[in-house]
């Protein structure tokens, strides 16, 4: 995996990831198979991804994973279901952990999670398991269980999409959506039913 030597370590520590906020315990669930492959186009703007042409699908779709590594600021929007629309802003970072995963700690600073009594922490864990995928385990104080989403990048990495699929555990239906725009800003998006959270991932190292 790819990784770049200033972000390597950085680590904001029981930080957390205000996507996980947007449905609570309810988020991941659950969920077997893999979604259809990504069919994006690649993005020029990025920095290419060194992979070995024999290297197996895991190891390539590892290294696209590296593009989360960095400490970031974002910014966004969380529309529950009754169409209430609230900011959160924050800040996290992503981490290679172990050579085969990158773990995103990310802490929300201002809005609904802001605060001592708001705040809610909690950690993602990205790979991908030979035979299986990419995954996402993730755990926080929004909900006592670790869980998991699967899902599928594109040729260049400028794209990743997770979901749980429908009727296994709880958070059925839930999609998430990560669009690289440059090395520097990224964005995500995560639907449920008619809730739905949209943030934007600028680079701050």
């Amino acid at each position: 995996m790819i990784s770049h030597p200033s972000h390597t370590r950085a680590r904001l520590s029981g930080r957390s990831f205000a996507v996980l906020c947007l449905v609570g315990s309810a988020l991941l669930g659950g969920c077997h198979g893999t979604p259809a492959r990504v069919k994006d186009s690649p993005n020029a703007s990025l920095r290419p991804i060194d992979v070995a042409p024999d290297a197996p699908k895991s190891d390539a779709d590892r290294s696209k994973l590296a593009r989360l590594i960095g400490v970031w600021s974002f910014r966004g929007t969380v529309t529950d279901d009754s169409d209430s629309t609230r900011e959160v802003t924050g800040t996290a970072a992503g981490v290679l952990e172990n050579s085969h995963f990158v773990l995103l700690d990310v802490q929300a600073t201002q809005g609904e999670f802001a605060g001592t009594a708001g705040r809610k922490s909690g950690s993602m864990l990205f790979g991908s398991e030979p035979g299986k995928g990419l995954t996402v385990t993730a755990w926080g104080d929004a909900g006592p269980e670790i869980r998991r989403l699967i899902g599928a990048t594109n040729a260049d990495g400028s794209v990743f999409e997770f979901r749980v699929m429908q009727g296994h555990g709880r958070g059925a239906g839930i999609s998430m959506r990560i669009v690289f725009e440059t090395d520097d800003r990224w964005s995500v998006t995560i639907s449920r039913g008619t809730a739905s959270a949209s943030y934007v991932f600028s680079r701050l190292n």
